[in-house]
């Protein structure tokens, strides 16, 4: 099969896919094509697809990227896919995990705005994340901003769990790049972690569920940062 390996839950695919006819995008909405077969894993069954729309996975979009990033393309040994710069919020827990997330873009869960009882002006939905340098060769899964490859390896979400542009290292099945010095990496085929990161100067820019844009500091007291990220959890928070 002429296609792009990659992996997905319940054949659901992504939030990035799901927008795409809002951000006059309707022929790539309607280009997304995957054909999948059951495999059978310890416990549960995953989902492999191939996306089989190669002119898909090789359009950028420039609405998903920011322009103080450099250019975002994935090298797989089968050609490059283009991803993006945004991620959704899964909580302040691992960016693939189930029941414990309490964030907008939980693993394998669904989010209505009434399930926002925190407050949308005080719940983050999403943000930044950085696109490592590109590599020639290779492959290079769970990176943040990866969006078709389905979400599985942590992709599409970040976690607050460490503060913005952080030191500690994002944990990725596959790096893209470990040198990276805005955005360290480590691979962890178990663990994913992304955490939000931008190539702006003391901070990053977070989306709040309202539809506002704030920068939030990366200086910002960590408690205060987990409460953002939760949508439930009846925390009090103050100025940030």
């Amino acid at each position: 099969m002429d296609g792009i390996h990659t992996r997905a839950i319940n054949m659901i695919p992504g939030f990035t896919y799901r927008i795409l006819q809002y951000v006059d995008q309707a022929p790539m909405y309607n280009a997304y094509e995957v054909d999948c077969a059951n495999v059978s894993m310890i416990n549960s069954v995953h989902v492999y697809c191939f996306l089989s729309s190669q002119t898909f996975v090789r359009t950028a979009l420039p609405a998903f990227m920011c322009p103080s990033d450099v250019g975002p393309a994935f090298a797989e040994s089968s050609g490059v896919r283009w991803g993006g710069n945004y991620m959704g919020c899964i909580g302040w827990s691992r960016n693939r995990s189930t029941g414990s997330d309490n964030g907008m873009f939980g693993y394998e869960t669904k989010t209505k705005m009434r399930d926002i009882t925190n407050g949308t002006s005080s719940t983050m939905m999403l943000s930044e994340g950085v696109q490592r340098v590109t590599v020639p060769t290779g492959f290079s899964w769970g990176y943040p901003g990866c969006y078709w490859i389905g979400g599985a390896h942590g992709e599409v979400t970040f976690t607050a769990f460490e503060t913005p542009n952080t030191s500690a290292a994002d944990q990725n099945f596959l790096c893209k790049s470990t040198t990276d010095v805005n955005a360290p990496c480590v691979s962890n085929q178990i663990d994913k972690w992304n955490y939000a990161r931008s190539k702006h100067v003391g901070g990053v820019h977070i989306g709040m569920a309202d539809g506002a844009v704030r920068f939030i500091s990366e200086n910002i007291d960590r408690g205060t940062y987990r409460a953002l990220a939760t949508m439930s959890g009846d925390e009090v928070i103050g100025e940030f």
